[in-house]
């Protein structure tokens, strides 16, 4: 189901070359790297190690562990299948008017929100890429400058998010191996540059878990539990709650720790809810996923339809296939795409037999 690659190894850091925009790769304790493409020298932010948390109360961050410690997923997976943390999680939920910060399809940038709205990604891609890119760069501080505004915070999350997924379909579409690791090496530079200008900010957690999602669906287990281990839950934040649960659930698909789906996603069969439309959707993609691989298929089937049901075909299928999972249901799906596109000719068949039997 997933393909080995290198590039979200979380043992070095990869950064877009301010000069040409080329991934640069370094050491983690090196505070500048020489771009191979056009020799720029580039300076870099040493990155800091958060703490990992211990189960216990939201918020609880007592314990402490080193950044490369890939067992700190596994003590952010137990704080997160604590009941008093789930009932928090149900809680917050249940709470009305409360904003989506985080979410990138529900809270784009005013200049850029023509560009939020994703219909087919090969099309979004070849229209707005370039774009992206253009306002990418102009939005990138300077070498050594920090960066404060939160405006101009959210935008280069959003952008990075956002460019983050697009290299992250390219990567799906080329055919030489080489091509594929670039866009994945491109993909992983946007997020990783975002990230050290994001750091001190919730957005840090939220990219940290991007690129332990990328690491999971390359294969890269290890690499996805550091960095994932990297980014302790926040008792006040909602969002990086269901964004960690959605990286945990992308971990345990890859290893094939159905059960552990079950248990991020839906401890004791009662689903977890999410605040955010598009975390409800991977939640359900997934859960899809778990009960079908484990044989629960008449479970599996009232999940697909409830998600067909709630968010459209096109999304539900787009999103299977963009995580990978799910095979049967994929199959499914893909058939009724099959069978569209072959009753066409026929009622075009229909319609001109029908046509000439009426002007005979």
């Amino acid at each position: 189901m997933h393909q080995t690659s290198q590039a979200f190894d979380a043992q070095v850091r990869v950064l877009e070359c301010r000069n040409c925009g080329a991934p640069g790769t370094m050491q983690l304790v090196d505070g500048k790297f020489l771009c191979a493409y056009c020799n720029a020298v580039n300076l870099c932010i040493l990155p800091s190690s958060p703490p990992a948390p211990t189960q216990g109360e939201p918020g609880d961050h007592a314990a402490a562990a080193t950044s490369a410690d890939p067992q700190a997923a596994r003590l952010i997976e137990q704080q997160l299948i604590n009941p008093k943390r789930i009932a928090w999680v149900r809680s917050e939920v249940a709470k009305p008017g409360t904003s989506l910060a985080l979410d990138i399809s529900a809270n784009p940038p005013v200049d850029l929100a023509s560009m939020a709205t994703i219909t087919s990604w090969t099309t979004w891609i070849s229209t707005w890429l370039p774009a992206l890119r253009e306002h990418w760069l102009k939005a990138l501080p300077a070498a050594g400058q920090s960066l404060t505004d939160a405006a101009i915070q959210h935008r280069i999350y959003w952008l990075a998010l956002r460019l983050g997924q697009a290299y992250g379909i390219q990567a799906r579409h080329v055919v030489k191996p080489e091509e594929i690791e670039d866009s994945q090496l491109r993909r992983r530079a946007v997020l990783e540059t975002a990230l050290q200008h994001l750091e001190s900010t919730p957005y840090a957690s939220v990219l940290r878990c991007h690129l332990s999602r990328a690491a999971s669906h390359a294969g890269d287990l290890p690499s996805a539990r550091v960095w994932l281990g990297r980014c302790p839950p926040d008792g006040d934040d909602l969002e990086v709650d269901g964004e960690i649960r959605i990286a945990l659930a992308a971990i345990d698909a890859t290893e094939g720790n159905l059960e552990g789906i079950c248990q991020i996603l839906e401890p004791g069969g009662d689903e977890v809810p999410f605040r955010s439309e598009e975390l409800t959707l991977d939640a359900l993609a997934y859960r899809i996923h778990a009960h079908e691989q484990l044989g629960h298929g008449a479970v599996a089937k009232q999940l697909l339809r409830s998600a067909l049901k709630d968010f459209g075909f096109s999304r539900v299928f787009g999103r299977l296939r963009m995580e990978r999972i799910a095979p049967r249901a994929r199959h499914q799906l893909g058939l009724r795409i099959v069978f569209k596109w072959l009753a066409i000719p026929a009622l075009v068949i229909a319609a001109v037999v029908t046509l000439i039997y009426m002007l005979g």
